[in-house]
């Protein structure tokens, strides 16, 4: 593998990394669809959209935060606090997250679970696609950004910390 380009290596392992969880996630989806009833109205085919998306999204985070000397408690840590900010351990949370999208909206939209879980209520609270599209691009340009600095990290690390 040494003659391999390590973006090349990295590419292939955050491919295969998100068609498993997408895999995973569309037949949780698909359990909740059809047999909890669970539904999204007519949006139910762009449902797979954000799936596809968020979870790209987030391979390419966990890549970044992969190919960087940190803790695993750190990374778990990171992912609480930025989901305490998207409201989703409750109301207090939800009132929290309120607050700083109110305080300081870029702060909030900076923030890439606030971009997943506002795909998901696009397609539930408005009556045009044109927000849903906004974050799933979005989501799109952070999978991108941080692809790029996971290859750049990647770049500086040995063949023994891989």
């Amino acid at each position: 593998m040494a003659g391999t380009p390590r973006w090349r290596i990295l590419l292939a392992t955050l491919l295969a990394a998100w068609v498993c969880e997408l895999a995973c996630l569309c037949t949780t989806y698909l359990f909740m669809w059809l047999v909890v009833g669970v539904g999204f109205g007519g949006e139910a085919g762009y449902a797979f959209v954000a799936l596809a998306v968020s979870s790209l999204m987030s391979c390419a985070l966990g890549a970044a935060l992969g190919t960087t000397r940190i803790e695993t408690g750190a990374v778990s840590g990171i992912s609480c606090l930025l989901s305490l900010f998207t409201g989703l351990y409750g109301p207090t949370a939800q009132g929290l997250a309120d607050a700083v999208e109110l305080a300081s909206p870029a702060l909030s939209h900076a923030n890439p679970l606030w971009h997943m879980a506002n795909c998901f209520y696009a397609l539930l609270y408005y009556d045009t696609l044109g927000p849903f599209f906004e974050s799933c691009l979005v989501l799109l340009a952070m999978a991108t950004a941080f692809f790029a600095v996971a290859v750049l990290r990647m770049r500086r690390l040995s063949y023994a910390h891989l």
